[in-house]
């Protein structure tokens, strides 16, 4: 499985084991969410495999309002308030 291209153009490749179920809840958990890209590869992913995804988990959200609502995205804090350099 491939993700859509990343902020840097660049498209990733997945591997993933079919172990999930249609009994099993999963959430998502990142470092950094910008585009989506890779989450959403991934969620579909999980739906593949009949499972539900609950959520997506951050430390830093910067991603679209679209993406944040589709993937339930709930960040840590958000990249604008990062401190300037950080």
């Amino acid at each position: 499985m491939q993700s859509d291209p990343d902020w840097r153009g660049r498209r990733i490749t997945f591997s993933i084991a079919n172990v999930l179920t249609s009994a099993d809840r999963v959430l998502i958990v990142d470092d950094w969410i910008e585009t989506g890209s890779q989450a959403k590869a991934v969620a579909h992913a999980i739906s593949q495999m009949g499972a539900t995804l609950v959520g997506t988990s951050v430390i830093v959200d910067q991603a679209p309002e679209s993406i944040r609502a589709a993937m339930n995205v709930v960040g840590l804090l958000r990249w604008d308030e990062l401190p300037p350099g950080g």
